[in-house]
C-alpha cells in the first residue's frame, strides 16, 4: 500500500550516492547549494530565464514551507549561476491519473491563467493508475548553456532526485517534458524509469507548455535500485 513505508531500504547507499554526485558536480566547476527560499528562487527564475516562476512554485499562490518543497542552484568559478531546479511534495489519496489535472489546472487558476485540456484522463494502462500517496513533483529544471557538455544533466537533477529521497521517502517522483527533451533521450539521462507520451494535452496552453506533454515517472523502488546500482559502482 502506498504510503506504508518509513525510511529508505539503505540510507547509507543513497547518502553516499548524494555525495558523490555533489562531489561530481564540484569536479565540472559547479558548486551546488539548496534552499527553500522560493521567494529568491522566483527573483532567479525570472533574471536568468526572463520569464516568471511557474505556478507550482510561486510562493505568493501556494505553500512552499521547507517541509513542502527546496530547490537547488549551481555556481560556475564566476559565482554566476548555472543551474537551477525544484521539488515539492503533494499527498494524493487516489491515483495520480485522477489528480494531476485538476491540481494543475486549479493552481494555474490562483495566479489568474486560464489553461483548458483536450482531454480529461491520461489513456487507460497508464502507469498513473497505480501511483498514489506522498509524491513528488519535480521542475523548473535549467542548466546554461555553458555547461551542457560537461555532463551536468547526468548529474544535477539526479542529485536533487536522491535528495528529495532522501527527505521525504516518497512514492514516486514526476515531472513533464516536451517532445524534444523526451524524445532526445534527456528524461532518461536524468535518471526518470518511465516515460509516458501524451499525459496532458492542451486546448489552451499554460505558460511554457507544448501542446502536447509527456509524463516522466520514477518510483521509489526504481530510484533506489539505481542508487544501489550507483552504490556498487563507488565501492
Amino acid at each position: 500500500m502506498a504510503g506504508v513505508l518509513t525510511g529508505l531500504a539503505n540510507p547509507l547507499a543513497a547518502a553516499r550516492v548524494a555525495s558523490a554526485l555533489f562531489e561530481q558536480a564540484r569536479a565540472m566547476g559547479i558548486r551546488l547549494e539548496i534552499s527553500s527560499d522560493f521567494s529568491r528562487f522566483a527573483a532567479l527564475r525570472q533574471s536568468l530565464r526572463d520569464e516568471p516562476v511557474s505556478p507550482f512554485f510561486d510562493p505568493s499562490i501556494t505553500e512552499l514551507a521547507n517541509e513542502k518543497a527546496f530547490w537547488t542552484i549551481g555556481f560556475d568559478g564566476q559565482n554566476r549561476p548555472v543551474t537551477l531546479q525544484a521539488f515539492r511534495i503533494d499527498l494524493v489519496d487516489t491515483c495520480l491519473a485522477d489528480w494531476a489535472l485538476g491540481f494543475v489546472i486549479g493552481i494555474y487558476m490562483k495566479r489568474g491563467e486560464v489553461i483548458v485540456p483536450s482531454k480529461v484522463r491520461p489513456p487507460k494502462n497508464s502507469i498513473t493508475e497505480r501511483i498514489r500517496g506522498k509524491l513528488v513533483y519535480h521542475g523548473e529544471f535549467w542548466v546554461s548553456k555553458d555547461v551542457r557538455q560537461k555532463q551536468a544533466v547526468e548529474t544535477i537533477p539526479l542529485w536533487g532526485m536522491v535528495l528529495a529521497l532522501i527527505k521525504w521517502n516518497p512514492d514516486a517522483i514526476w515531472g513533464v517534458a516536451e517532445d524534444l527533451m523526451a524524445t532526445k533521450g534527456f528524461v532518461t539521462r536524468i535518471g526518470y524509469a518511465h516515460m509516458e507520451r501524451g499525459f496532458f494535452e492542451w486546448e489552451w496552453l499554460p505558460s511554457g507548455a507544448d501542446a502536447r506533454e509527456w509524463l516522466a515517472i520514477t518510483e521509489r523502488a526504481d530510484l533506489e535500485y539505481l542508487i544501489e546500482e550507483r552504490a556498487a559502482k563507488l565501492a
